[in-house]
């Protein structure tokens, strides 16, 4: 692509893909592509990225550019709490944040592009949580798109096909507490 003439901010404002990865299966490469966010292309947008590397790969080279929504998590654990920091809810009591839901989400969201769901580290955020005793990890399935009977376990990580998870598509809604009492 020729970007003679243009300045770095005319190029910044072109550039649309912030988030890349490449794998090679079965002789194809796998781009996984998504904007700042991250955020799919649009389907204009992931039509001329097709265009663009059909023009300058090399002849036999067989490609397949995915860029999609981010995958689905489905979480089921049990946090042992301390119950003079943390309620019932998982929040705080000192200042009534979700602490276990901000480390679940800040975990997720900071996972690299295209890099791999880990259920022992998830467990590791959350036990940095102050007021957070163990958790006990039932289960974890994904999806790439959220449907019923789409989920599949997670043992004991997971790549996303997207290249990339989103907390808002994360049902925690199975993360239940307990106050440990010993």
């Amino acid at each position: 692509y020729n970007t003679k003439g243009y300045t770095d901010d005319q190029l910044a404002i072109k550039r649309i893909i912030s988030f890349a990865a490449c794998t090679e299966h079965n002789a194809t490469l796998y781009l996984k592509v998504a904007k700042e966010g991250p955020e799919p292309l649009s389907d204009e947008e992931k039509s001329a990225f097709v265009a663009y590397l059909h023009e300058i790969k090399d002849a036999g080279v067989r490609i397949d550019v995915i860029s999609k929504e981010s995958d689905y998590l489905k979480l089921n654990m049990v946090i042992y709490y301390n119950p003079l920091l943390i309620n019932s809810n998982g929040e705080s009591k000192a200042d009534g944040t979700k602490v276990v839901e901000v480390a679940i989400k800040n975990y997720i969201e900071n996972i690299p592009f295209n890099g791999e769901f880990r259920k022992n580290e998830l467990v590791d955020a959350i036990q940095l949580v102050e007021g957070v005793v163990m958790v006990e990890f039932v289960s974890a399935e994904h999806s790439e798109t959220g449907a019923a009977g789409s989920y599949l376990e997670v043992v004991p990580f997971c790549k996303p096909t997207s290249g990339y998870f989103k907390f808002s598509n994360a049902d925690i809604e199975n993360v239940t507490y307990q106050p440990y009492v010993n």
